[in-house]
């Protein structure tokens, strides 16, 4: 009976023991073996177990993954990161590093503020490479890499070039960085801006200068241009006036030589009416009183018939349309 009673309570107790360990142990084991990785994120197995990389696992992504019990991520950044190089100001910002001092080609000391943006790798041989050589911290040596490369890059070049070639030192220092940085610090540099150059004074004030006369250059050739276009503007303007003009007088003329030869026309067809109905007055004239066979009377007898009825009819104080005629006289 004592065995029995024995028997019994350990079993209640195995499953009790049983009961609360899933209750309590298995949600907890459950959640330790999920990692996850947020947005912008990519990472490494890490098996805590044996204190190695899960190497063939390929690189896993942003999201909850279920690794074990004792596995989790060795994180990476995969967003777009940047390193900046900048003296200080009075903005509180807080910069990655210092402005970059160099010695220019013809050995002048400046200081650059440089900004640089990169991606680190996230192929899985670029990742095992960044993480067994340098990590944690290779931010650091990011910064020390970056700086001695734009110091060699700027040693090519004399100070003014560096100024007024900014865009060609940006892509110099561009293409000098990802040589490096992409066998060896296992990342792919984006962009690099050369932001701010201080020269000396002396040398500064000389640019300025220099800038300053070329913007009169520009400005003396930019009024030449608006003068010559003036000038070919009058003269286009002249010529066309002139061709208006010479249009108007040809109208003109075209218009004067119309009108005249439209009143000629009419001038001869009235002459003509005239010279036909003064022959039919005529021959009518000549028919009532002629006499003798071919001796009628001529166009001056009748203009002279004409004139003494008239003087007759109107009286003396009447003034004569036309002179008397020639054989009255």
């Amino acid at each position: 009976m004592q065995v029995r009673e024995a028997w019994s309570i350990l079993s209640w107790t195995f499953f009790s023991f049983v009961a609360v360990f899933t209750v309590i142990c298995v949600p907890v084991l459950l959640g330790v073996s999920v990692s996850i990785l947020v947005p912008g994120e990519v990472g490494l197995q890490f098996n805590a177990n044996l204190q190695i990389i899960e190497e063939g696992r390929g690189v896993y992504g942003s999201g909850r993954h279920w690794l074990g019990l004792g596995h989790s991520f060795v994180k990476f950044q995969s967003v777009v990161q940047q390193i900046r190089f900048h003296w200080p100001d009075n903005t509180g910002t807080k910069y990655d590093a210092p402005a970059i001092n160099a010695r220019t080609y013809d050995g002048l000391t400046v200081q650059m503020n440089i900004f640089i943006q990169y991606r680190i790798r996230t192929d899985e041989p670029g990742l095992l490479s960044l993480y067994y050589t340098l990590t944690p911290d290779f931010q650091a040596t990011y910064v020390a890499t970056a700086s001695s490369i734009c110091q060699d890059v700027a040693a090519k070049y004399v100070a003014f070039d560096l100024v007024y070639q900014r865009d060609a030192v940006s892509n110099a220092m561009l293409t000098a960085l990802n040589s490096e940085f992409y066998n060896t610090k296992f990342a792919t540099i984006l962009n690099v801006e050369v932001m701010n150059i201080n020269l000396p004074d002396d040398v500064a004030n000389m640019i300025t200068q220099t800038v300053v006369a070329e913007q009169d250059v520009l400005q003396a050739g930019h009024e030449y241009n608006i003068a010559t276009i003036s000038a070919q503007t009058n003269v286009l303007q002249s010529k066309i006036v002139s061709q208006t003009i010479l249009l108007q007088a040809n109208s003109s003329v075209v218009v004067t030589l119309y009108t005249a030869s439209t009143q000629a026309q009419q001038l001869i067809i009235k002459r003509t009416a005239e010279a036909e109905a003064y022959g039919s007055v005529l021959t009518k004239f000549q028919g009532v009183f002629g006499t003798d066979e071919g001796t009628g009377y001529t166009s001056a007898d009748l203009l002279s018939y004409i004139w003494t009825q008239n003087v007759q009819n109107t009286g003396a104080n009447a003034t004569l349309g036309f002179e008397m005629p020639s054989m009255l006289q």
